[in-house]
């Protein structure tokens, strides 16, 4: 937990950093505009400075994609926050439902403001936290990065943890795999031929469709899937870039350690 006067030091960062984003975000105000105009763009102004005293909920040593998705992000984009890990029964409690009223991980704790979802955050955190930049501010290439993050959530999310892990997980079969791998080496392919001459998703730098979708992959890479071998150069490339990069390896992934995942696990190497 961050000492009062580091936090203060913090706050003092932010409004320096967002001075300028500010200034250019809000117009001034015309000689005709009220008092009371300006007294509430003043308002608006004050409440867009966020400070950093940011938690994030969600499970220990359980390998959730989703808050791997957000704990990454917020080691690229050099923010301080807490781990508060929760168990189970912890979800359909008074106090967690009305921090998610879905009972569900992970939810973003920002000075009293609760975020839940993974792409929700992701997108929060972009928006009052613009330093270190996970979204492209061309047009042209934020169109790419938001097509691709939600190509993420309707396709590649599913085609790994719908159709593939979690009846391994849940039904304990294997009946549907072959069907599943297929289904998903489909939407690789796609994945594959965006990032051709690419080191990530929009070109050069990294973007929370790139962290999204890792983080999913990486549990596919875990059960055994290899890109690689399946034809999928570009994107074994683009999967050992984000590995490789320092938030990932900051956050210590839990889920390698995971008995599901690790060595001997239900779900370590399962279709190697």
């Amino acid at each position: 937990m961050m000492s009062a006067g580091r936090r203060a030091s913090l706050a003092a960062t932010r409004l320096h950093r967002l001075q300028g984003h500010i200034a250019t975000a809000v117009p001034p105000p015309s000689p005709s505009a009220t008092a009371a105009t300006q007294r509430q763009r003043s308002m608006a102004v004050v409440c867009e400075i966020p400070f950093n005293d940011i938690k994030v909920f969600t499970f220990k040593g359980n390998g959730s994609n989703n808050a791997n998705k957000v704990l990454y992000a917020l080691e690229e984009k050099k923010l301080p926050h807490d781990v508060v890990f929760v168990e189970f029964a912890d979800l359909k409690t008074d106090d967690f439902l009305k921090k998610n009223p879905r009972g569900q991980v992970p939810v973003l704790n920002d000075n009293g403001v609760h975020v839940a979802d993974s792409g929700a955050i992701l997108h929060y955190l972009e928006t009052f936290y613009p330093q270190n930049p996970l979204l492209p501010r061309s047009r042209s290439a934020r169109g790419v990065a938001l097509t691709w993050m939600q190509n993420y959530t309707l396709a590649l999310h599913h085609r790994v943890q719908t159709d593939l892990m979690f009846p391994l997980l849940f039904k304990r079969t294997t009946d549907h795999v072959p069907k599943a791998l297929d289904r998903l080496s489909k939407e690789c392919a796609r994945w594959d031929a965006q990032l051709t001459g690419r080191h990530f998703v929009c070109g050069d730098t990294v973007s929370i469709a790139d962290i999204a979708a890792f983080c999913t992959m990486a549990h596919a890479v875990a059960m055994g899937y290899d890109l690689q071998a399946r034809g999928f150069a570009n994107m074994a490339a683009w999967f050992g870039r984000m590995a490789a990069r320092p938030a990932w390896q900051k956050i210590d992934p839990p889920f390698y350690k995971s008995s599901l995942f690790a060595e001997g696990g239900r779900l370590h190497n399962v279709f190697a």
